[in-house]
């Protein structure tokens, strides 16, 4: 049978090898591994060379050999660029500023004293010093048939009131302070009548409690009111006659564009 003959065969076999095998000391080991590593860093120091050698013939590229670096052609993307020739007229016409658009604004319900107020403001603001402020002053609407006997307007609150004190030493218990919207001063209202005979019979009555300085006038129906008007470059009036408006609280008043002259 084989079987028998191939084992012994094998097991002859291994152990002749285990037999031919060398026996590696200490210091053996130590000298192939000192071998192994002086192998390796001949072999890099030899492919460093090369890639050295490589790089300083050209192989890699140059910076100085005429080509821009990569980097530098992505930044610039020479492909994109385009040169274009203008003409005298269309490169005067690109360095012209294009002109200036007007506007004109018109400000409503204002009294006389506020439009003043925003006068006087404008005067003293640089950032408006390229509009220009314009005001009317629009007369109250005279009542149909109504009468006033009254003491022309005084210069100032105090003169007013010291005429009062007057009229009241004279009997005039029926006398009323009242504030001119259109010149600012104060007035004494000593009654409203539908008919001048009335208001006539009224100063008479006046005249005998010895005040000389009464007289009938048209009664109007509502206070003056004063329009502002405002010109100027669109952006300038745009940015800056709100915030004026909003500081002198005028924000809320009504106001439209108006035809630029």
């Amino acid at each position: 049978m084989p079987i028998p003959v191939l084992i012994p065969a094998l097991t002859l076999t291994r152990a002749h090898e285990a037999r031919l095998r060398p026996i590696q000391t200490p210091g053996m080991q130590a000298h192939l591994a000192m071998t192994n590593f002086w192998r390796a860093t001949f072999l890099l120091l030899m492919f460093g060379n090369l890639f050295f050698f490589a790089w300083s013939q050209g192989y890699f590229g140059r910076l100085d050999d005429g080509r821009e670096p990569q980097r530098v052609s992505r930044q610039l993307d020479p492909e994109k660029l385009q040169l274009t020739s203008l003409t005298a007229a269309e490169a005067a016409a690109r360095l012209t500023p294009p002109p200036v658009v007007m506007a004109c604004r018109q400000i409503k319900e204002l009294t006389p004293e506020e439009a003043r107020l925003v006068l006087a403001r404008a005067q003293t603001e640089t950032s408006l010093a390229e509009l220009k402020f314009g005001s009317q002053t629009l007369e109250g609407e005279a009542a149909s048939g109504a009468h006033w006997d009254h003491i022309p307007a005084w210069p100032d609150k105090a003169a007013a009131d010291r005429k009062m004190q007057e009229s009241r030493q004279l009997g005039i218990t029926d006398a009323a302070l009242m504030r001119d919207e259109t010149t600012g001063r104060f007035a004494i209202s000593l009654g409203v009548f539908s008919t001048p005979e009335a208001a006539a019979t009224r100063l008479q009555d006046l005249t005998k409690h010895g005040v000389r300085t009464a007289i009938i006038s048209p009664r109007t129906r509502a206070p003056a009111k004063a329009l502002l008007t405002v010109r100027g470059p669109k952006p300038v009036l745009d940015e800056h006659l709100p915030d004026l408006l909003n500081t002198l609280n005028l924000g809320g008043k009504p106001g439209e564009d108006c035809p630029i002259p």
